[in-house]
């Protein structure tokens, strides 16, 4: 599960990016991720065939 404070990389609707969770669902559904480079914050769905990870490379989610 991915906590309030980790690093992630990410690619959701064809866009690819990094940054630090924000938040997340309890069921880890919905994940909340300010985003590097001034992007924001960003609400990622995995249901939607997004795809996440910590930056460490240890793999959370894929609904690919």
């Amino acid at each position: 599960m991915l906590s309030t404070g980790d690093r992630v990389v990410f690619e959701t609707d064809g866009f690819g990016g990094a940054g630090i969770v924000d938040d997340a669902m309890p069921d880890g559904s919905v994940i909340w991720v300010w985003t590097d480079d001034g992007m924001g914050r960003r609400m990622i769905c995995t249901k939607d065939g997004a795809s996440i990870a910590r930056e460490d490379g240890e793999s959370w989610q894929s609904a690919r």
